[in-house]
């Protein structure tokens, strides 16, 4: 289930992954990240930061959601 599916009130902009404003951490679990649209930093990706928007959960996870 996505995170707008789940009710999930999360910072959005641009809804692509594009801006990063909706930069969160992932705490566990696993996402798929479309390589072609993954704008996520090299140090976000080091640090385990996804953009929720743009990420799709295979597993479930947990995410610390900045507030807005």
């Amino acid at each position: 289930m996505g995170i707008e599916r789940a009710k999930v009130a999360a910072p959005s902009k641009c809804r692509t992954g594009e801006c990063g404003y909706c930069r969160s951490r992932l705490i566990s679990g696993d996402v798929f990240i479309p390589e072609d649209t993954d704008g996520r930093r090299a140090a976000d990706k080091i640090h385990g930061y996804i953009h929720p928007c743009a990420s799709f959960p295979i597993s479930d996870i947990v995410i610390e959601i900045p507030k807005e």
